[in-house]
């Protein structure tokens, strides 16, 4: 939804018949899902961030930035692109973003998002450390091994010194030890979801690997099981729920994962 309303809004100074055919798609969508509901499960309150990009993929030759943030058990440091990843929560927040400048390579639009998604995360980081969560350096993931090893000043730039320069500003918090910047294997990368336009097959086969529907167990993920005080049908009995599905404790509405 946070895709389909970016573009709509970009459109909307110059609507067509298209765009209000893509606004009534959407309308349709809510009506059908209205029941789209987040559960978090206990964690050791560690940040993790998915970063992704998607390139030249929006009018106007412009870039769609997309990131997700949830909270679990600490990384390794640095984190082993081949070992097993940190349990997936609920997101605490979803960024899918268009990029006002024209980036002029999928690597520049890939750095672009790490900026983007590493703001964000820095003011997360300050939050959790004041609520009484201590944070370590922040891991963020991305899918593109060049913005990765640029942010980590691992690699000698030539052509990709033309990048914006508020881009370098993510290597300098590396430097300093706020964050880690990994790659994974793009299959891996949560924030791919948010940053292109898709089929409703695909929908429908990526929806349950963020929203959870309490009244259809089935889409319930082993690692993703419900913890609270409300028994689900034909869940584990030992499994239980952070409340019911009229709880202010559950964002209500895929819309509402971005804020």
């Amino acid at each position: 939804m946070l895709a389909a309303l970016g573009s709509l809004a970009s459109a909307q100074s110059k609507g067509t018949a298209a765009t209000a055919q893509a606004a009534t798609q959407l309308l349709n969508y809510c009506a059908t899902h209205p029941n789209a509901e987040v559960c978090f499960q206990a964690s050791d309150m560690c940040l993790h961030v998915h970063s992704d990009a998607s390139y030249l993929c929006e009018s106007q030759a412009r870039s769609r930035v997309g990131g997700l943030f949830f909270l679990s058990s600490s990384a390794s440091t640095p984190p082993n692109p081949d070992a097993t990843p940190p349990p997936i929560n609920g997101a605490i927040l979803v960024v899918s973003s268009i990029l006002t400048a024209v980036m002029s390579s999928a690597t520049e639009a890939e750095s672009g998002a790490l900026f983007y998604n590493a703001k964000k995360a820095t003011v997360l980081h300050v939050t959790l450390d004041a609520m009484g969560y201590p944070q370590p350096a922040t891991p963020i993931q991305t899918d593109n091994a060049c913005a990765a090893e640029i942010a980590n000043d691992t690699v000698k730039q030539r052509r990709s010194k033309a990048m914006d320069m508020r881009f370098y500003w993510v290597q300098d918090r590396v430097s300093n030890g706020d964050f880690i910047i990994h790659w994974r294997h793009g299959a891996d990368n949560l924030a791919d979801y948010f940053t292109k336009h898709h089929s409703p097959a695909h929908h429908r086969l990526m929806r349950s690997r963020y929203l959870v529907d309490l009244h259809r167990p089935s889409f319930l993920a082993p690692t993703l099981l419900p913890r609270g005080c409300v028994d689900v049908p034909g869940v584990h009995p030992t499994a239980t729920c952070v409340g019911t599905p009229t709880s202010t404790a559950l964002l209500k509405g895929s819309a509402d994962i971005g804020n």
